[in-house]
């Protein structure tokens, strides 16, 4: 392999990691914000979480999670499904419907 060819093939690993790194950073502040808005009050009447609002950002943060989880198998699969439709497709085999 050439050294350019690694090069090209380098950035573009680095292009994919940079955005996945900022999607995921993205991701983290909404949950943060939505679950804070859904779970403490805007007026702090302690330093300290009540019960409740700890129990409520613990409930929001792990169905963010699962949700985030679910999509991301999902997105897996049916990109897995198009890579096989794409390949089929450049051999020539039509797809059965």
């Amino acid at each position: 392999m050439s050294v350019e060819v690694s090069r090209h093939r380098t950035g573009g690993f680095r292009k994919t990691v940079k955005k996945a790194v900022e999607f995921h950073h993205k991701s983290v502040c909404w949950m943060t914000n939505a679950c804070h808005r859904k779970c403490v009050p805007p007026h702090y009447k302690e330093a300290e979480l009540s019960k409740g609002e700890s129990v409520c950002l613990d409930r929001c943060v792990s169905k963010y999670l699962d949700i985030h989880e679910r999509m991301g198998k999902k997105l897996t699969e049916l990109s897995l499904q198009d890579e096989e439709l794409m390949k089929k497709m450049q051999q020539g085999v039509t797809p059965a419907q």
